[in-house]
């Protein structure tokens, strides 16, 4: 005997199931094409901290190291100990120490104030040169 299956398979593609999926696309192209737009205001004057030290009220050291391997500290000349003890007396603040370094100084004395800050207990040390 043969049944005849009247099976009747739904069309996944009706209109009633396509209606959902068009209007989240529309939603979605309109948000992208048009939240740029709303979100920036190019006459809106921001100020924004130059570092973010400014925020944490974290003091800033700038150390240079000259051609000749001497140090200056913020523009002023220093010796190895008066920096040692400077350096020993403002570690307690947390200070972020930044080392200036020409291309024709030595390296060997930007090594020696860096090994002086971590004597000093200071942690955060950069290294910059020209």
């Amino acid at each position: 005997m043969k049944f005849r299956r009247n099976l009747r398979y739904e069309n996944v593609l009706s209109p009633v199931y396509l209606v959902p999926a068009v209007t989240l696309a529309f939603i979605l192209a309109l948000i992208g094409a048009l939240g740029p737009h709303l979100c920036r205001f190019p006459g809106m004057q921001v100020r924004q901290p130059s570092l973010p030290l400014a925020l944490s009220g974290r003091q800033m050291l700038q150390l240079a190291v000259g051609d000749d391997s001497s140090f200056s500290l913020d523009g002023a000349a220093v010796t190895r100990e008066q920096l040692s003890v400077l350096l020993r007396a403002v570690s307690f603040r947390d200070p972020q120490v930044l080392i200036k370094a020409s291309r024709k100084a030595p390296i060997e004395a930007a090594m020696e104030l860096w090994r002086l800050c971590g004597q000093a207990g200071i942690q955060r040390v950069s290294l910059v040169t020209d």
